[in-house]
């Protein structure tokens, strides 16, 4: 974040505890494209776009993700502003590791 034209493109690995994850799917909902989710770190919010398993990853799990910054985006929140950075990616799990 300290440099958004600079950090695109660059891997990123996160820890933090999950605020949302939602699956999304196809147009007919027969399947599933990825997964949106929020993940928090002190001080720094992240919204994920996750391919491949989330094993048994829900709301307030900690987890950790690695993926490629893609765009930063400026947030309201608390009566302020937050800037947050999209990253595509997976998170690190056993079964992900194995593709």
């Amino acid at each position: 974040l300290k440099d958004p034209e600079g950090a695109y493109g660059k891997r990123a690995c996160l820890t933090g505890k999950l605020t949302t994850i939602t699956a999304v799917r196809d147009a007919d909902a027969s399947a599933l494209l990825h997964f949106k989710a929020v993940l928090e770190g002190p001080g720094e919010r992240w919204n994920l776009s996750a391919v491949g398993d989330t094993a048994e990853l829900v709301k307030g799990s900690t987890a950790k993700f690695c993926g490629l910054a893609v765009h930063v985006r400026t947030q309201r929140a608390d009566g302020g502003t937050l800037d947050t950075l999209d990253v595509v990616g997976m998170f690190d799990l056993p079964e992900n590791r194995k593709r």
